[in-house]
């Protein structure tokens, strides 16, 4: 009885640390993957769809947005959720669709993209 109970508590702990041993990105796979970005960053041609946002007091939406960079021109409808000091009357949030006018990109040290 007692070597059931042990077999069993290893199994239990064996399969809720699966997730611990899932395998992660090579190196060589982050590399690829951050050139891919780079590319797509640097020719104007992408996509961003949020599904959920959090905000800085906790809480959360389900949201179903986008913001979508092709050439010279640039799409979002992301809508404005929480509390601000001063919103001018504004509770559309960043909805336009128009023509880039200043396009930067800029790289941090840990590769993220802004």
């Amino acid at each position: 009885m007692k070597r059931k109970l042990i077999l069993a508590a290893v199994a239990l702990l064996m399969a809720g640390s699966a997730g611990l041993f899932a395998a992660k990105p090579s190196v060589e796979q982050q590399q690829q993957l951050a050139a891919a970005m780079k590319t797509l960053v640097e020719n104007r041609n992408y996509s961003v769809r949020v599904q959920q946002a959090s905000g800085v007091k906790g809480g959360g939406i389900a949201t179903n947005s986008l913001l979508k960079v092709n050439g010279e021109t640039a799409y979002s409808s992301m809508p404005y959720w929480g509390g601000g000091y001063n919103n001018f009357g504004n509770n559309d949030g960043m909805r336009f669709n128009g023509t880039i006018s200043d396009y930067t990109v800029t790289v941090d040290k840990k590769i993220k993209y802004g």
